[in-house]
């Protein structure tokens, strides 16, 4: 037995293939930008993280032993 296929169908499959790769840009700009958006956050909170290591550092004494965690 042998599937047969009209050439109207073939046609429609062609026009709906010729019509996806906008819908799949559209989903990679979407994909693209929230990984964009995350990694700024990520890299803010981490910028944040280190601000405020770099002050208790520097709270403490840094690197000398006079009068530790005194101040």
């Amino acid at each position: 037995m042998q599937n047969k296929v009209s050439g109207k169908a073939i046609i429609s499959l062609k026009r709906k293939d010729k019509n996806m790769w906008f819908l799949q840009v559209i989903a990679l700009l979407i994909i693209v930008g929230a990984v964009f958006y995350l990694g700024m956050l990520q890299g803010e909170a981490q910028y944040k993280e280190s601000i405020r290591r770099h002050r208790d550092f520097h709270r403490m004494g840094g690197m000398s032993n006079n009068n530790k965690y005194w101040r």
